[in-house]
Parts: structure tokens; sequence; C-alpha cells
């Protein structure tokens, strides 16, 4: 991470020289992990994208020489944490300043520039990682550093709230319209899904995976649609994969058009849909996804029917008919029976008005994301290379 033009006052340290670390083997907790939070509990960490696993009544031996940093051995993914708390595994170190010249914040903040690649399964920091290099200023600098992208932090963390509110204002107006469907089922008339899409080839499976192969697979053509494409409520356009026009043509009943609605068939959420965005204008699912075409249009409409099969109420039912099973995985007369409330089709279409203005809202907010983010990492870059401060 050497600079031509770094600041005198700078120098370059290894990780291991300005870093304590310690085992984490007497924070573990014992007993099981509650979901609850109480008067009386600590949170139970890991160091990855779920952070709060949880929460223990084990005070003792919970861990507080605070702040501290949490570091995934096997995965590099660390957390800076300044409360008390106990962990699940012994896979971690944990990461304090050696002396009182360094900002430990200022370190967290520097380390997630580090472009590391954890692909083997090894502990990493003693081998590895606490022998990277990086560009160290004085203290005063380092708590500077820290003001400055701590605002910018803030920054992004409102536009990530303002995200979360618009994902709740749906849900809130859902059930202003409909009501809770799980507690409300004699408010409207109580039909099955499979009547939303009556004739046939109208729901169907993706082909066995023998029809479609990677070998099929081609740099351009039709887009293959992938269960990491469904998102809740939303086609995550990623890892895009085709096939040809010859091949589409031999699994056409399998195909997709803008407007249907995509169905996963296991993950989590199991059951989670997204509707097809116009700009694909067709497609293939594979043998892990569903199609439902929405041809009964007199009564359903196909915004209402995929959120409401992303709701609790959908989930709920989804639960109850995989009871039991070890590999939980949903199919087409599983989805076909599911009961769905059936609101007059004025009320369906005024909730998808909503939606679509809601949508066009969310384009926005993403670019304005995407732009902050940027933003943020050029601030990073250029505070770690000495040239925001001097």
């Amino acid at each position: 991470m050497k600079t031509k033009q770094l600041p005198e006052s700078w120098q370059e340290v290894e990780l291991g020289d300005i870093l304590d670390y310690e085992q984490p083997n007497k924070y573990i907790i014992k007993g099981e992990i509650l979901e609850d939070k109480s008067s009386t509990s600590i949170p139970v960490l890991t160091a990855n994208k779920a952070f709060i696993l949880g929460y223990t009544n084990e005070e003792e031996e919970g861990y507080d020489k605070l702040p501290v940093i949490i570091f995934d051995d096997f995965t590099t993914d660390n957390k800076f944490v300044n409360f008390k708390f106990k962990i699940r595994s012994s896979a971690m170190k944990l990461l304090t300043p050696k002396t009182k010249d360094v900002d430990l914040k200022f370190i967290f903040l520097l380390i997630q520039t580090i472009k590391f690649n954890s692909t083997t399964h090894k502990r990493y920091y003693l081998s590895t990682y606490q022998k990277i290099k990086i560009n160290l200023p004085p203290l005063q600098i380092q708590k500077k550093i820290v003001s400055i992208l701590e605002k910018a932090e803030k920054l992004k963390q409102k536009r990530e709230d303002a995200d979360k509110l618009t994902k709740e204002y749906l849900r809130s107006v859902f059930y202003e319209i409909f009501g809770d469907p799980a507690r409300n089922k004699k408010k409207f008339p109580i039909r099955r899904l499979e009547e939303a899409a009556p004739n046939k080839g109208d729901f169907v499976d993706g082909p066995f995976g023998s029809d479609l192969k990677v070998s099929h697979q081609t740099k351009l053509g039709v887009r293959i649609l992938q269960i990491n494409n469904i998102g809740v409520g939303k086609f995550l356009d990623k890892n895009a994969k085709y096939v040809s026009e010859e091949k589409y043509k031999e699994l056409i009943r399998h195909s997709a058009f803008p407007g249907d609605i995509i169905i996963a068939k296991m993950g989590e959420p199991i059951a989670r849909t997204c509707i097809l965005p116009n700009y694909i204008n067709k497609a293939l699912v594979v043998a892990d996804c569903m199609r439902l075409r929405v041809t009964n249009k007199k009564e359903f409409d196909k915004v209402y029917l995929s959120f409401l099969l992303n709701s609790e109420f959908a989930k709920k039912q989804i639960d109850s008919m995989t009871h039991g099973s070890t590999r939980i995985r949903i199919n087409l007369s599983m989805i076909k029976s599911m009961d769905v409330p059936l609101p007059p089709l004025p009320l369906q279409q005024k909730f998808a008005k909503i939606v679509e203005k809601v949508e066009k809202l969310k384009e926005k907010q993403k670019k304005s994301k995407e732009e902050i983010n940027n933003l943020f990492n050029s601030l990073m870059q250029k505070a770690f290379n000495g040239e925001l401060v001097r």
C-alpha cells in the first residue's frame, strides 16, 4: 500500500507491529443462543454479515476490553465493536492496539480497503494477514481521518435507512389496503393460487438438469433465469448466462416473458418471488425455479400476487407444507394449492400503481446510493494514501 508521495510524518508498518491479538476461547457461549434480547442479556457475535447472531444471559467471561476488532480467521471478515459481547466460534482473533499511538477505528477503516484472497480454507491472521504493510500517520492525523470518514459513513447510513423505509412503506400500504391476510381470512374470499393461472402452460417448472446443462450455455443469446436472480420482490440482475436461440426453442415451454412471476423452489427465503422486468424480452427458467403467468386478469393482478407470495402469510403456508423435510424444497403442486385472499380487482390495481411509483423512486435511490458509495470509496483511498489530511 506504499505510495510515491507519502507524507514524511507517515510510516510503513505491518499490522502485526501495531495490533495485539487474543484467542477468543474463553468468550465462547456455552449454552443456546437466545432470539430475544432482555435487560440482562448480551449479544453473541460473528464477524460476517450476520454480526449479531442472538443473545445470551451468560454475562461472565463476556468480552469488555473495548473497542476491539473481531476478525474471522478463515474469511478475514471483520467488525468494529464497542460493546460487551460473547461469541459462538473459536475461529476468530480479537484485535486491539499495542500502543496509545494507534486509533483502532482508523485501522478498522483502513482494513476495509485491503483486497485479500481468502479462498483457501485455512487460518489467515498469523500466517499472512498480520504481515500486511499499511501506511500509518501520526495519531492526530489518524483521528482527523476517522472524523471525516465517520461523517461520510453517516451519509451512507442515511441512504440505507431511506431504502429500508421505502420497503416498509410498501408493506404498510399493503396492510392498509388489504389488512393482514393471516388475520382477515373472512374479509375477502379465499381462492387457490392455481386459479390465477388456469391454462395449461401458465404454471411451469424449470427443465430437468439434463435438458439444460452448463455445456448448453453461450456468450450471448436468450437469458437463463437462475435462482440467484430471484430476490424478495426484486429481480437481481447478476451472473448473466445465456443459451442459443435453438436451445431456447427446444425448451420453449419453460420460457418466461416480462410480467411473469418467477418463484424460487429452494433457498432463503423459500418460495420468494419477483416479476421479470420489461428489459428482458424472453428467458428460460432453470430447474430450481418456477414460472407463474397470470392469465386470469379479470380477478388477479400479478403485482398483488407477487407481493402476497413474499409475505409472512405465504411463508407460514410453505412452512406447514415442508414441515419435517430434511431438504426444504417446494414443487408446483404445493404452490398451486396455496390459499390466496382475493380482494376486488380495483383494490389490487390500486396497490399495483403505488408499487410502480415506488419502484421508480427506488431506481433514483439506487443511482444516488451508487454515487455516494463511489464518493466514499474515493475518499477512503485518498485518506489512506496521505492525500486527505497532511
